[in-house]
């Protein structure tokens, strides 16, 4: 082999040539679960944009539902459909997947706070549904719930994914026009406290799924004149929120960029089920009156839901400090979780032991 040829990196008992050149970027990670990202993006923006502009159509009463009018649905789903785009369009472009991360953070934001809003008017709906004939407009913000929490969890994985990607092409292009030799004995290790936050994401998927189940179970249970607030969806979208971070947990073993994404997640749901711990324990403080048990299976039924509840966000709680406080250490960790020492060797053109190579 020639030692004078720039950009070569020489593989030790392979046939193996890689060239620093990436400026095509054709080995780009994460490119698959960006498109599937981006074609559900697609997918939630017209269903989104669709009933939007159906919530305009039908009729409302306008003291009940004064939010319709914002048509938060149509620039939202419009929003989403070129999030979408952009996604599509970024498989092998560094420019546009930076642009993909930054409209699918927007895209997140805003795809939460509309499905609060949305949550918060479906619950409206049921508490007038008994007298009047609301059914279709309940099962439309139903429905746009659905849209937007698929939406959320969509742009937080494909941020987790695209970050991770860029990351991969800047370390890529670093080694452009150096040598460098690779040991193949060496193999990567994991940055430190993968194995907790591996545990730490799976326990946040289970009570994520906890959540919503139970979420939407309120929806249709008969409602207190003290848990009308808490009928809203909390569960739901916390639970969203934490079965977003628990995926970001599982896969965030190797990568920096993903430990920081879920540091923020996990900063987050902290807060989240913080509150709505506090919430519920007020709500289920109520039930447990002696003057309520006159409900029967009903008291019984929200009784045992809260409960469980206020027990499973209480834990979100737990598990999402201790996740953030190992993902502190792995993200402040100069470790990039491959041992360099052992696999590359640079050496300059004067070394002597390069002419061995020849």
């Amino acid at each position: 082999m020639d030692t004078n040829q720039q950009g070569v990196a020489w593989v030790k008992d392979t046939e193996r040539v890689i060239t620093g050149d990436t400026s095509s970027d054709t080995h780009l990670r994460g490119s698959k679960a960006r498109l599937i990202s981006a074609i559900i993006h697609i997918v939630c923006g017209f269903v989104e944009f669709a009933l939007g502009i159906a919530i305009l159509l039908v009729p409302f009463t306008a003291r009940f539902y004064p939010t319709k009018y914002v048509g938060w649905g149509i620039w939202n789903g419009a929003f989403a459909c070129v999030t979408g785009i952009y996604g599509i369009y970024s498989r092998r472009n560094k420019c546009l997947i930076t642009t993909y991360i930054v409209l699918a953070i927007i895209g997140a934001v805003f795809s939460c706070a509309s499905l609060i809003w949305a949550s918060l008017t479906a619950t409206k709906i049921k508490i007038y549904a008994s007298r009047r004939d609301y059914f279709e407009q309940y099962f439309m913000y139903i429905t746009l719930c659905v849209a937007f929490g698929v939406q959320m969890v969509t742009s937080v994985i494909g941020v987790g994914f695209s970050c991770f990607d860029v990351c991969s092409a800047n370390l890529n292009g670093s080694q452009n026009q150096e040598k460098i030799k690779i040991n193949p004995d060496a193999t990567s290790s994991k940055l430190p406290g993968a194995s907790v936050r591996l545990i730490c994401g799976i326990f946040q998927i289970l009570f994520g799924v906890v959540q919503v189940a139970l979420g939407i179970t309120l929806l249709f249970l008969p409602l207190y004149y003290f848990d009308r607030a808490d009928s809203k969806g909390w569960g739901i979208w916390n639970g969203v929120v934490a079965f977003a971070t628990g995926l970001m947990g599982i896969s965030s073993g190797r990568g920096k960029c993903r430990i920081k994404i879920y540091l923020v997640s996990a900063f987050v749901a902290t807060l989240l089920s913080a509150t709505c711990f506090i919430s519920h324990w007020v709500i289920l403080s109520f039930l447990t009156r002696p003057d309520e048990s006159r409900h029967g299976h009903a008291y019984v039924r929200h009784v045992v839901i809260y409960l469980i509840l206020c027990v499973s966000f209480g834990l979100q709680m737990l598990v999402s400090m201790i996740g953030f406080g190992h993902s502190c250490g792995a993200a402040c960790s100069k470790d990039d979780g491959f041992d360099i020492k052992n696999a590359v060797y640079r050496y300059d053109r004067q070394d002597k032991s390069s002419q061995q190579l020849e």
